[in-house]
């Protein structure tokens, strides 16, 4: 079972798909998944719906308005800082 950050009993969806879907993810997901709802990511601060990661598979977005799609943005490497890609 996903773990989604808030807990589904804590969130305040916008809609019923919504709450349908974290249950599904919750329900269906491996256990090594991580799940955040209404996060904001980035400077412009932007709300997808869902984040998903997954440590070996990576990460992915949702918004009601769109079905998963991974997100196009890695870290650069920077080896002085000891950050490599994986």
């Amino acid at each position: 079972m996903a773990t989604l950050i808030p807990s589904i009993t804590t969130c305040k969806f916008d809609t019923p798909g919504e709450r349908r879907f974290a249950r599904l993810l919750e329900a269906k997901l491996e256990d090594d998944y991580l799940c955040w709802f209404n996060v904001p990511i980035g400077q412009a601060r932007l709300h997808p719906d869902f984040i998903i990661l997954h440590p070996q598979r990576g990460i992915a977005r949702s918004s009601s308005s769109t079905s998963p799609t991974p997100l196009s943005c890695r870290p650069q490497p920077d080896y002085d800082r000891g950050i490599f890609p994986i």
